[in-house]
């Protein structure tokens, strides 16, 4: 049985890797689905122009 501060840190590490993993999922995401992003909703382009991503 593991100390509840030890199941706590294990946890908050399931947490941070998750977030971590859908944060990067999304990013990778709008990054390769840009055109057709573009293509859904037309002011996208403004904020690809202004990251460098045309």
């Amino acid at each position: 049985m593991m100390a509840p501060e030890r199941e706590h840190r294990a946890g908050l590490g399931a947490a941070w890797f998750v977030t971590i993993v859908v944060f990067v999922g999304a990013v990778a995401g709008i990054v390769t689905q840009r055109e057709a992003l573009v293509a859904a909703w037309p002011p996208a382009a403004h904020a690809f122009a202004a990251l460098g991503l045309r």
